[in-house]
């Protein structure tokens, strides 16, 4: 992502991330693999599983990810320390 577009500063469980504002970038190959990765093998728009990491950059690009191609994103932060990012799917966020 442009580090020169505008964001939005977001505290969630003691991590801060920016979640940009305005148009999107598509994401990285590296990114759509993993949002490849969690989606279901049936039907891409159901639920994702949840992906885990430690590194707060890389939950955010992930949840980038997860906007763009499921239309949104959820994400927590375990009882281990854990950033989870999981989708709900792309029906839910369309209302169907």
């Amino acid at each position: 992502m442009d580090n020169k577009s505008p964001t939005t500063e977001i505290t969630l469980s003691g991590i801060t991330i920016n979640v940009p504002a305005g148009s999107m970038d598509e994401p990285t190959q590296f990114v759509k693999d993993i949002v490849n990765a969690m989606q279901n093998a049936q039907n891409w728009k159901l639920p994702t599983t949840s992906f885990r990491t430690m590194n707060a950059d890389l939950a955010q690009d992930i949840a980038y990810g997860l906007d763009w191609f499921m239309g949104g994103h959820e994400m927590e932060v375990d009882a281990e320390g854990f950033v989870v990012v999981t989708s709900k799917g792309y029906y839910h966020y369309i209302g169907a």
